[in-house]
């Protein structure tokens, strides 16, 4: 399945899929509980290398009796860890939970590095975003036209964030109920080193999205989100990525159409009276939200430009038949 992620500057083809990924030498990331029943094994970190050999050590700091796991890589080269055996230890469950599941990743050279779900019947790829993913404040980008399946296990939106620090409080106000808060109510955790915390939507309606929450921080942390048992006809897709900071938003994107039907993107505005223009060659409309307000647009054309007057995150929901799959 593939994934196009607009700001990344690598591309490679690993076992027939597309890697994209942002290129540094340290990496945090909160794995999202995936439901076993829509298949959430195996899972692997892959790696890619570029003209220096890297040492990679992959360490879970919160998990005190997990050794570190080190991959020594020469120069230009490929290569993977299986987590699988970790499974309990990576996803960061139960929800509303201080849990222990921060992935840390410190290469001696740069590298680029994405976590996979590979199961045969659901697969989907959260591009590592490095330091561009580290910071202290994010909205949270998500799809809000498919439904979670109401017959697959443990579906619904998430959003993981893991701290990089001691004493990091965390606060959340999410967009829709979260399991134990209510919308648009901020709360708060206090989350050491390597330290998760999984906020859950549990309804099944596109319109129950978590889309425009916002999450900060008075230290590092990183983020991830996450959708499983999106519908499309007869599949049911896991779809997520691992987002950046405010810091890194642009306002302007072009958008390459994949072969799913239909397609969209879901633009998130972080400012007030944010004007958004898209263009694709037939259609120019335009749009006008506030800060935590989501815009989506349907994607027809071969390629999609997008214009906002002021920073945005832009999601991109794509696929190959009816799989899905999404990413910033």
């Amino acid at each position: 399945m593939r994934k196009f992620v607009l700001f990344l500057v690598f591309v490679n083809f690993v076992g027939g899929k597309i890697l994209l990924g942002q290129t540094d030498t340290l990496f945090w990331f909160a794995a999202p509980e995936v439901s076993q029943g829509l298949g959430d094994r195996p899972i692997k970190l892959f790696f890619n290398s570029y003209n220096q050999p890297s040492t990679v050590t992959v360490s879970l700091p919160a998990r005190i009796g997990v050794a570190p796991i080190v991959l020594v890589m020469p120069a230009n080269t490929t290569d993977s860890l299986d987590l699988t055996t970790l499974i309990d230890s990576v996803e960061n469950r139960p929800a509303n939970t201080v849990n222990r599941s921060g992935i840390l990743i410190q290469a001696t050279k740069n590298v680029t590095a994405y976590y996979s779900v590979n199961s045969g019947a659901n697969r989907e790829i959260f591009n590592l975003k490095g330091n561009k993913g580290i910071g202290t404040n994010f909205y949270t980008p998500f799809q809000k036209w498919w439904n979670v399946g109401a017959t697959a296990p443990a579906s619904f939106q998430s959003i993981e964030v893991v701290a990089t620090q001691n004493n990091t409080t965390v606060l959340i106000t999410p967009r829709f109920d979260v399991t134990g808060h209510i919308r648009n109510n901020s709360f708060s955790v206090i989350l050491q080193m390597g330290q998760t915390y999984s906020a859950q939507d549990l309804g099944l309606l596109a319109d129950s999205s978590l889309s425009g929450s916002i999450i900060s921080s008075d230290a590092p942390i990183a983020v991830t989100v996450y959708s499983g048992g999106m519908t499309r006809g007869t599949c049911l897709s896991t779809m997520g990525d691992q987002i950046t900071t405010t810091a890194f938003l642009g306002t302007d994107y072009v958008i390459s159409k994949g072969t799913s039907t239909p397609e969209f993107v879901s633009v998130v505005a972080v400012l007030n009276n944010t004007g958004i223009s898209y263009n694709d060659g037939v259609n120019s409309p335009t749009s006008n939200i506030s800060w935590s307000e989501t815009d989506t647009f349907r994607i027809t054309q071969p390629l999609t430009y997008i214009h906002a007057t002021n920073p945005v995150y832009v999601w991109q929901v794509t696929g190959y038949g009816c799989k899905l799959s999404g990413g910033q």
